[in-house]
């Protein structure tokens, strides 16, 4: 035999809420900055890195974020998170109502996405749509 749940264990109303792929991780920029010495000093950096990162992640130094935004261009916003669904997550702070965010594929937001790149907004029609020319 077999079954499937759902068990809710916290709920919000009337919370700021953003699509739970918009919203991803990165090392604070001081972190950062000892990271890349530290490779500097190392030739097996891979291993390092790893290590790194994971030692980031249990202080604390590893940032969410979003990315704004602003005349074409992606602004990065450090935000504090709440609950979340499979759907949505919670901005606690760092946000406005009224902000436009980055949303797209999580690995674009994740790994591709930088502080000052160039973007274009396209409405979601439009994002899969094939070019007939």
């Amino acid at each position: 035999m077999s079954c499937t749940v759902d068990i809710q264990t916290e709920t919000a109303s009337n919370v700021l809420t953003v699509p739970i792929q918009a919203v991803t991780t990165r090392i604070a920029k001081d972190s950062l900055d000892k990271l890349n010495e530290k490779s500097k000093q190392q030739k097996n950096e891979g291993d390092d890195q790893v290590e790194f990162v994971s030692t980031q992640r249990k202080t604390g130094e590893i940032q969410e974020c979003v990315f704004l935004l602003s005349e074409n261009i992606a602004k990065k916003t450090d935000v504090k998170t709440g609950i979340q669904d499979n759907t949505y997550i919670e901005i606690l702070s760092g946000l406005k109502e009224n902000d436009v965010i980055i949303t797209a594929p999580y690995t674009a937001v994740s790994k591709t996405l930088k502080d000052g790149d160039k973007v274009k907004n396209v409405d979601r029609k439009e994002l899969f749509a094939k070019d007939t020319k």
